[in-house]
């Protein structure tokens, strides 16, 4: 099955895609210098957004850089912002009541002096609606975005001469229809404190994520604000660990609750990991946290997706060196309820001829497929280009799902949801909460595999299910592995 997969893998070079009918492709776009995609939007009519920047196209030293793709991958346009200096796109949105993308990120260009913030609202007919720069006579960043209600975007990131301290977390607010900016919040304390993202908690609030390194720290910890959609700051929190850590990306789980992910400096592997907590979001109090890294191998997650079926929560995409110190490559791990990470992609399939990769962002399809950007070194790129994945669900769930360490299997607390057919996997079916047995356990087929009474638990049972289903391996009643019928 893996070799079917891996075959479906279509390269795709400056926008061409020799195998059209196939779901799974990757495609680069760029020229001679170095070009990046930070973000991804797949819109209403399933084209795929990327914006980041490039050096290789537009008029200045980099340029922001918005570029189409259509859902086959193919290049349909780009366009890129910006003056004679630099520019750069970390966040934007789309907007299909008038067709405008959001934009932000910071400008050197015309600046007041190094960067300033930087957002643009752009219509592809109609043009550049509005573009400009804010923030102070120093460094100003735009990291995140949030389309608010009334006409009003919420931008954040920070300020190096607010006055509060050395930087400052910041939280503008614009006028949709012209980019006047209304208001500029600023937060922290007397050292260097930064907003790197931003989310919806609920109708009325928003929740603010970064770093700070006023309040315990001098390294950083994870810092949260909670806000009012009319601006003003109602709540904070700092998640205090005993080395430098950040959150830079979130998604909203089930249940109220929220995963936030970023790096920690390190708990346990004297390096970068990759770092996740789970907040109640009513009162933010920390429900879990965890870490994920190797010896001798930096690991930053750069992007979360809450996960379409019920084994897992959510998606967790970040970068490691861990099978190649010299080169970064991308990696793709499920988290599940308990804060455990299964299997995911690695080196091979993300990672292309051993060359330096990343991937920074991910956005889901209708058809449940992930979509990736980021940039490659490989695949004949003269330098750096940006990079376009995309992957079916089917070949997601497959690829992690073999990948799977083995699992000590406590009796009488089978997951037995786990039993489902490929033709189920953007279904939802019934399951009980995982702390509970369940009274009998059938595969697919309907064939009883497990009753709780006769608490089979021999030397290895294999449920009888069709070729292609996902079935449970038991051996010796005390290990649970996954494996797939081909």
């Amino acid at each position: 099955m893996l070799r079917f997969l891996a075959s479906c893998m279509v390269l795709a070079i400056s926008g061409t895609l020799n195998a059209q009918h196939l779901r799974n492709f990757y495609n680069r776009v760029g020229g001679s210098g170095i070009d990046v995609g930070h973000n991804i939007v797949v819109l209403p009519n399933n084209d795929i957004a990327c914006a980041g920047t490039s050096s290789s196209f537009g008029s200045g030293q980099s340029d922001a850089y918005l570029v189409v793709f259509d859902s086959l991958g193919n290049e349909k346009w780009s366009k890129t912002f910006g003056g004679s200096l630099a520019e750069q796109i970390y966040d934007f949105k789309y907007n299909p009541l008038d067709s405008c993308f959001i934009l932000v990120g910071y400008s050197s260009s015309n600046a007041n002096a190094d960067y300033n913030a930087f957002a643009i609202r752009y219509n592809e007919k109609k043009g550049i609606q509005w573009q400009i720069q804010f923030g102070t006579s120093d460094w100003d960043m735009a990291y995140g975005l949030y389309l608010g209600q009334n006409n009003v975007l919420f931008v954040c990131g920070y300020s190096s001469n607010a006055g509060l301290g050395k930087d400052d977390a910041m939280l503008w607010k614009l006028d949709y229809n012209n980019g006047t900016l209304l208001q500029a919040l600023k937060c922290g304390g007397s050292e260097n404190d930064y907003f790197y993202g931003i989310t919806e908690l609920n109708s009325n609030h928003i929740l603010l994520y970064g770093q700070t390194q006023s309040f315990g720290n001098l390294k950083g910890d994870g810092y949260i604000v909670k806000a009012r959609i009319q601006g003003d700051t109602i709540s904070s929190r700092v998640i205090h660990e005993t080395r430098a850590a950040d959150f830079k990306t979130s998604c909203m789980l089930a249940n109220g609750y929220i995963l936030l992910g970023g790096s920690i400096d390190s708990l346990n592997n004297g390096l970068c990991d990759a770092w996740f907590v789970k907040l109640d979001t009513l009162s933010l109090t920390p429900f879990y946290k965890r870490s994920h890294g190797l010896k001798a191998c930096n690991e930053k997650c750069t992007a979360l997706m809450p996960h379409p079926t019920f084994y897992s929560e959510a998606y967790a995409l970040f970068n490691t060196c861990e099978n190649d110190v010299s080169t970064t490559d991308p990696k793709l791990i499920y988290l599940t309820w308990g804060g455990d990470f299964w299997g995911g992609y690695g080196t091979g399939t993300f990672g292309f001829d051993h060359a330096d990769d990343a991937l920074y962002a991910m956005a889901q399809t209708p058809s449940k497929a992930l979509v990736f950007t980021g940039y490659t070194r490989g695949l004949n790129a003269s330098d750096q280009d940006l990079l376009l994945i995309r992957k079916d669900s089917a070949s997601c769930i497959a690829e992690s799902i073999v990948s799977l360490p083995t699992i000590e299997l406590q009796k009488k607390k089978l997951y037995y949801s786990f039993i489902y057919s490929k033709s189920k996997l953007n279904n939802t079916l019934p399951t009980l909460p995982f702390n509970q047995p369940p009274q009998a356990l059938y595969d697919i087929s309907g064939k009883l595999f497990y009753n709780e009474q006769s608490s089979v638990f021999s030397d290895e049972i294999l449920a009888h299910a069709p070729n292609g289903f996902y079935i449970l391996k038991l051996k010796n009643g005390q290990k649970l592995k996954f494996i797939i019928c081909d």
